[in-house]
């Protein structure tokens, strides 16, 4: 199972070539974290916390795209980031996305 998971996100790695144009057109938020946490209004809180600690979402192809395209971004930089995602009619999509200040 892990060998497809890791064969599924390396060859969606390789589609999604544009990956930092992706996350910096996203708008950066102050928000806290526990404002992505928060599952009212549709919102849901990932942390992107390298591969090991990736939640995968059901979600339609272009959201799945972005979300992979954001976590390539941050194994790039090696910087964990946390997203914040919305559902709009019945589609989850990237709203918001903030680095985490790590030591």
């Amino acid at each position: 199972m892990k060998f497809f998971v890791f064969l599924l996100f390396t060859c969606a790695t390789i589609a999604c070539s544009n990956s930092k144009r992706i996350v910096e057109n996203l708008r950066w938020e102050e928000t806290s974290v526990s404002h992505f946490m928060d599952e009212r209004d549709g919102y849901k809180g990932v942390s992107l916390l390298y591969l090991s600690s990736v939640f995968w979402l059901d979600m339609d192809a272009k959201g799945y795209k972005k979300t992979l395209s954001v976590l390539n971004y941050s194994l790039e930089n090696s910087k964990p980031i946390k997203v914040g995602l919305k559902k709009v009619n019945d589609k989850i999509e990237i709203v918001a996305a903030k680095k985490i200040n790590t030591k």
